[in-house]
């Protein structure tokens, strides 16, 4: 538990120092970056053991990546399931071609694991700088700290896809604001590379 206290409070006062700052300054982007490395380093450095989702499908994905020659032959791969055979293009494709490349460059699965988390809180970070002066920066993202990070170690594809549908939307609070609004075509086209029920989702709020 301490580690995960200390890094929340380490973002988070960076983040409330900065928070007024001028957001295309380079001390506010440079700074935001930092706020941001240090979640992802928590992510990255847990435990395997930590979110039933990596021991599911990130740990074979991983496996099978580094197994790999071509995304081809990473797609084409499978492993043995609880009672069927799965592929890497059983799942999204956002997802597994970041899997993929991650995997094939790093042979990591801690980098991948970092990466899974900064592709979830950086748009999460976006979205929030949209309504910074209706919510304050650091209070948008304690509420993602302390309520949603945790499932965010474990609901990984789920998650990405929310924030993208956050970080175009610019609304942190209410789920049913995604597609009240415009054009919900390239939100709902960006989310579903990384998992196909937020579509069913957005479409179903509409």
């Amino acid at each position: 538990m301490a580690p995960y206290l200390f890094s929340f409070a380490a973002s988070l006062s960076i983040i409330a120092v900065i928070q007024k700052w001028n957001r295309k300054g380079v001390g506010f982007v440079s700074w935001s970056v930092v706020s941001l490395l240090i979640p992802c380093c928590l992510a990255g450095m847990r435990s395997p053991m930590i979110g039933t989702d990596v021991q599911v499908y990130v740990q074979p994905l991983f496996d099978l990546a580094n197994g790999s020659v071509s995304f081809a032959d990473y797609q084409a791969s499978q492993w043995w399931g609880v009672w069927r055979y799965i592929h890497p293009s059983d799942y999204e494709i956002g997802f597994s071609f970041l899997v993929w490349i991650v995997s094939s460059v790093t042979h990591s699965l801690p980098a991948l694991l970092f990466v899974i988390q900064a592709a979830t809180i950086v748009p999460i970070y976006l979205g929030l700088l949209k309504v910074r002066h209706d919510i304050p920066l650091w209070l948008g993202m304690a509420v993602y700290y302390f309520m949603y990070f945790n499932s965010t170690l474990n609901l990984m594809r789920q998650w990405i896809a929310i924030a993208i549908l956050l970080s175009f939307r610019g609304q942190a609070i209410e789920v049913r604001c995604f597609c009240s609004n415009g054009n919900p075509v390239s939100r709902i086209g960006s989310a579903w590379l990384w998992h196909s029920r937020l579509e069913r989702l957005s479409l179903q709020r509409q």
